[in-house]
Formats: structure tokens, C-alpha cells, sequence
């Protein structure tokens, strides 16, 4: 029989690869044990490839009925758990399984997830298995010391860890109880892959724009069986957000046996110049490379920050997403972790009363309802000098009067003698210069969420990060956690109309705000705003002295048309008359100074207070009204105007 010349190349080439792949048989699983006697909220433990494997699944040890765990993996092999137990910074959260149908104590609980999660040969991975939403697993108490080989088989080692709370680990040694599902990779005779690049890096704490002449370097690593023998010249290249590659040649300079690794510089630089997101890969492969699967790896690198606020106002409420106590910032917020380790080393997040009764608030200031909302803290259990917490990048390059607000609870429970402190700073950017104290620092205020307002106006024009930074220190007691609420960026806009007067005028209708969104206790200058619709109660709140009859008015709103010493401003009306020196187009619609009728509902009661409610008919979309108060008082100008306030029917 005569075969075709590329026939037969094609079958000593399929043969040729068939005698080039070698697979050890799995001893999968590998078993720690189930013999507990200890528990907490999950374990992190280190595990070593001796043959190269790919996880793909947990059973766990747990006695809850049904619930919900999260694996995670640190982002870098050979990287020790140790100190990246109290923060998710390095962490890639590699699945969640909810509803797990616990087995019970001493079984196996199968987590059911399909990780399909490599760790090369000679390679040791850190794991962190945890329970969350009230959920725990079982644990053994181990000996020794933390890293200690605990179980093997021929494929894995697995070493003892720690154990405790949510990204918060503090016993060691402990044991994890369950079973590692793998299987083992296939391993070929030749065969290079790409395992990391070296640069450009993505730095999340920065805002700073990348440059147009980046240096591009990587490293691969030979997972064939055959060493490349030194001068081998391996094809590399490189290309930016999926753009032409750019292909220069490595020759090694050195043998590359199994597990070996290189790394390489290109001479061509690549352009990150453009504010965003951009995605870099890089490919290693040599002549004969029987697996390109693993020939190329892809980072994405972030001009000009991760997250880039660039539409104001910006709100971040602190809604907590995970459990209770978690390390796990918002999304563009940054745990540092530079300025202290160790226990709650990090800020952390509830919806709900802190740990330790009477250091903390009960509740959110959005809410204030425990178990709902979300707040930022930082725990007063431990000796901290500084806890940041980054924020995302403000772009002020077109902020004429940019302002900073939130709300701070800080209250000392041995009041100032013994208290923490909160400080704000200010990384301007691309400078990188560091304006300390810009808040702060702020200690003991009292058993209230209370509101700040700072400008922002020596950064306007800048791209800009806030630092909020906390102290802690524990003298042998908890007294005095530090919590920050509904923080906001936004261009103040100019408010000419009449402020509150908090005791003398204040008109309060269903919660309104002024342009800035700013609420009555704020006491900024108005008008304010509120929206109802059908079925609303409309709610006119109006605080003054106590039992002093109150003019309601109403007309076209129109900011400050009319002022008066020690009184305040007309906020609505036309023209002004001549005569009578007020504005026209005004409209009397209740005279607490006239017995009857409506009229007897404006008088301020004993408290200083009168409420009238109305539910809302069915009226036509578009502004309602506008509506002002004037107070009668006992001193002064012995009238006060109150805010305006616009009501429209939504």
C-alpha cells in the first residue's frame, strides 16, 4: 500500500503525541479527616502540587441543616495565608455554593462547585474555605505550628492552618476537615506557558493615568518533560485590547528543565495612555509546543483608576452584600494594607449594632433600622495608629465648588478621656501628594450619627482619592468603635433662597431637599423640593416658638426676591409693589392670627410644633405649589420667614 507523504507525516505526528503525554492515575480524593472537635465560620490551609492538578471541589464538615459557602483562592502561588487572613485584598473568590444541604457533623458535606482551578507542579495554593450568611463548618484542633503537612498522597500535600470568623482568622493551629476532588493535569513533552505578567501591573490604589510607553515583561514557565535546551529561540508577543500582537524572539540563555521559569522584557512599549480599562496578553511558545491552551495570559490594567467617578453627585451608603462584620469594601473602595496588620486591621461593615454594647451605633444612618442599610467601622479591639480605607477616584477636572459629606458616629463610652480618633485625607493626583487631615482628626462627639460637610475646593480640577483613616486603641476595654454613613461627592450649586432657622422657622413637607439634595438639618439655604403622588399623606410640618400663630403663603417660586433684616427672604411672589414693599402674586392660604376654621390649626403647639396632613387626590402631573411660613416670636424682628419648599405631584 503506498501511502501520501503528508499522510503519513500526519500519523508519526499523532503518534509522536501520543508518546509525549504522560497522566499519572488521580488519588483523588485527598481526606484531612472528619474527626472534629472545634468550629468557627471557616479555615485557611495551604495546599502543594507535587504531580500538578486541577481542583475541582470541596466536601466540607459541617453540622448546619442547609447553607451557603464561599471558596476562595490568593491570586499569587507561594504566597503565605498568614498575612492575608483579615482582609479579601489578595483573594479571587472562585465560587459560592448556596443552599448546601449539610450532611451533619463527622460527614461529608459535597460543596457541588465546578472550579476547574489549576496549581502547577511544585506549587503551593492557599485556600479559604468559609461559611457565610450564618452559615460554619467543623475543624480540628491541630499541633504544633500553622504549615504544618498534616495529610498526602502522591499528587497533594495539604498543611494545617487557621480558623475563626469572616476574613478574620486567629486560631491556629487548625485543621480542615473534608476532601479535595482533583484531577491531574495532563503533562506533555514540550510545552511552555505563560504564568504571569511582570508589567504593567494594576495597581487598585491608584488614579494615576497610564503612559503612552509602557514596558511590557512576563515570565513562563516550562511544563513540558524535556528540558529546552539553552539558545532555543522562543517566539514571544504582546497585544493591547485585542490589537495586532507585536512578535519579537527570545533565545534562552539557559537550560529551561521542568518547572523552570524565564522571563522576558519586550523592546516594543504599549500605548495606556487612554483613561479606562485596557486588556494586555501576553504568549510565550516554543517550536514544538504540544499544549497552546496555556500559551497566552490576559490582565487587565486600569488607567486612571479601577473605578473613576466622574458623574457627581456620588453617593456610597455602605450597604453591607456580605455578612456582618465583613472586610469586604464597595466596590471602589480599597482595604490598604500597608498601614496595619493583624486583628481588625481592616474597616469593616454591618448593618446592625458593632460587637462590643455601647462603642458603636445600633443601626445605619440611611435606615436607622438594624439589619438593614450598612455602615463602615473600624473596631475599637485592637492598638491600631492607622486603618485605611481607599476610595474610588474623583475626576474634579470640571468641579467648580466640589463639597465632601457623610455622617460620623463616634462616641466614647468614657467620653473624651478615653477616645479614638478619625482623620480625612486627600491624594491628589497625578502627583500623588498627600493632604493629611483635611477632616479631623475627630474624636469623642456623642451617641448620634451627626452630619460633616467639607469643601473640596483646594482639589478642584484634580483627580482625587480620599483616605478615611481610623485609630484604635484598646487600653484592656472596647469603648469607642468609629462608624461613617452616607458619604457623598457633589458640586454644590448656589442656594439663594431662605436657610431654616432651626427654633424660630422651619417648614418641613414630606422630607424635602434643596438642589444640593441636602435635608432641612442641614440648614443650607434653599428652596427645597419634595415629589408626592396620588395616596401620599402630605405632611406639613412647621417648628417655631411655642403657641405663636403662623401666615402660610404660597406663589410662583422665585429665590430671595425679597429680603429682610433679622427676618429672612421671600423665596416665591412676582414683582415687587411699590406700596406695600412685598413681592405680587402672593397668596394667603391660612393666618394663625384669625380665629376659625383653618386658621386655628396654625398656631404652634406648647412644643413649638404643628402638624396638618392631607392625603394626595388625583391631580394633575406638575408642580403643585410652593409654600412659605412666617413665624410670629417673641424677640427680635418678632416675625421669622421659614424655607420654601415646592411640592410637585409626580
Amino acid at each position: 500500500m503506498k501511502f501520501n507523504q503528508s499522510f503519513l507525516s500526519l500519523l508519526l505526528l499523532v503518534a509522536f503525541i501520543a508518546v509525549s503525554t504522560t497522566q499519572a492515575e488521580a488519588q483523588s480524593p485527598l481526606t484531612t479527616t472528619f474527626a472534629d472537635n472545634n468550629g468557627s465560620t471557616g479555615n485557611m490551609f495551604d495546599v502543594k502540587s507535587l504531580t500538578g492538578v486541577i481542583i475541582n471541589d470541596f466536601d466540607i464538615n459541617t453540622a448546619v441543616t442547609t447553607g451557603d459557602f464561599e471558596v476562595w483562592a490568593l491570586i499569587t502561588p507561594n504566597v503565605s495565608y498568614v498575612n492575608n487572613r483579615m482582609s479579601n485584598a489578595n483573594w479571587t473568590l472562585l465560587g459560592t455554593a448556596t443552599g448546601v444541604v449539610g450532611a451533619g457533623a463527622g460527614n461529608p458535606t459535597p460543596l457541588g462547585l465546578n472550579l476547574n482551578f489549576p496549581i502547577f507542579p511544585g506549587d503551593t495554593q492557599a485556600f479559604y474555605i468559609t461559611g457565610i450568611n450564618g452559615a460554619s463548618v467543623r475543624y480540628t484542633t491541630g499541633t504544633g505550628a500553622p504549615g504544618t503537612l498534616y495529610a498526602s498522597n502522591t499528587d497533594l500535600e495539604y498543611y494545617q492552618g487557621y480558623g475563626g470568623g469572616y476574613f478574620n482568622l486567629t486560631f491556629n493551629p487548625r485543621i480542615w476537615n473534608g476532601n479535595i476532588h482533583y484531577t491531574n493535569q495532563m503533562l506533555f513533552s514540550d510545552d511552555l506557558a505563560t504564568t504571569k505578567i511582570l508589567s504593567p501591573v494594576n495597581d487598585p490604589l491608584s488614579c494615576a493615568a497610564g503612559s503612552s510607553t509602557e514596558v511590557v515583561s512576563f515570565e513562563f514557565r516550562n511544563f513540558g518533560t524535556v528540558t529546552v535546551p539553552s539558545g532555543t529561540v522562543i517566539t514571544v508577543s504582546f497585544t493591547v485590547d485585542g490589537g495586532p500582537p507585536t512578535f519579537e524572539f527570545f533565545p534562552l540563555a539557559a537550560p529551561l528543565a521542568l518547572g523552570d521559569t524565564a522571563s522576558y522584557t519586550f523592546t516594543a512599549t504599549a500605548d495606556l495612555s487612554t483613561i479606562g480599562a485596557h486588556t494586555v496578553t501576553c504568549t510565550a511558545s516554543g517550536l514544538i509546543d504540544f499544549d497552546t491552551s496555556n500559551d497566552s495570559l490576559t490582565e487587565t490594567i486600569y488607567s486612571g483608576g479601577e473605578t473613576r467617578i466622574v458623574l457627581f453627585p456620588y453617593t456610597e451608603d455602605f450597604t453591607v452584600t456580605g455578612v456582618n462584620g465583613s472586610t469586604v469594601a464597595p466596590a471602589g473602595y480599597v482595604q490598604e494594607t500597608t498601614e496595619a496588620s493583624g486583628f481588625n486591621s481592616d474597616w469593616l461593615f454591618r448593618n446592625d449594632a458593632t460587637p462590643t454594647f455601647n462603642t458603636g451605633p445600633s443601626a445605619d444612618n440611611t435606615t436607622g433600622v438594624a439589619g438593614s442599610g450598612g455602615y463602615a467601622y473600624v473596631d475599637d479591639d485592637s492598638n491600631h495608629a492607622a486603618i485605611n480605607l481607599r476610595s474610588p477616584c474623583f475626576d474634579l477636572l470640571g468641579a467648580f465648588n466640589p463639597s465632601l459629606r457623610f455622617f460620623i458616629y463616634s462616641n466614647s463610652a468614657t467620653g473624651p478621656t478615653q477616645q479614638n480618633l478619625f482623620s480625612i485625607d486627600v491624594i491628589s493626583q497625578p502627583s500623588g501628594l498627600i493632604t493629611t487631615d483635611v477632616f479631623g482628626p475627630q474624636g469623642h462627639i456623642g451617641p448620634n450619627w451627626t452630619f460633616q460637610a467639607l469643601s473640596l475646593n483646594a482639589f478642584a480640577g484634580q483627580t482625587i482619592q480620599l483616605v478615611l483613616r481610623g485609630e484604635t486603641t484598646n487600653s484592656g476595654s472596647n469603648n469607642h468603635d468609629i462608624a461613617i454613613d452616607d458619604l457623598s461627592v457633589l458640586e454644590v450649586l448656589s442656594t439663594p433662597g431662605q436657610a431654616p432657622q432651626p427654633g424660630l422657622a422651619v417648614l418641613d413637607i414630606n422630607d424635602p431637599r434643596n438642589i444640593n439634595t441636602d435635608p432641612l438639618t442641614f440648614g443650607f439655604g434653599g428652596p427645597y423640593f419634595t415629589n408626592v403622588t396620588e395616596g401620599d399623606i402630605l405632611q406639613f410640618k412647621m417648628e417655631g416658638e411655642a403657641l405663636q400663630p403662623i401666615i402660610l403663603f404660597s406663589g410662583p417660586l422665585n429665590p430671595n426676591v425679597a429680603s429682610f433684616p433679622n427676618v429672612g427672604s421671600i423665596d416665591m411672589g412676582g414683582p415687587i409693589d411699590p406700596v406695600s414693599g412685598l413681592p405680587t402674586a402672593l397668596t394667603v392660604l391660612a393666618d394663625g392670627t384669625v380665629i376659625g376654621g383653618l386658621n386655628s390649626f396654625f398656631i404652634t403647639a406648647a412644643d413649638g410644633i404643628a402638624n396638618i396632613g392631607f392625603s394626595v387626590p388625583n391631580l394633575p402631573i406638575g408642580v403643585l405649589g410652593s409654600f412659605q411660613c412666617a413665624f410670629f416670636t417673641t424677640g427680635g424682628a418678632g416675625v421669622a420667614l421659614s424655607n420654601a419648599v415646592q411640592v410637585t405631584v409626580m
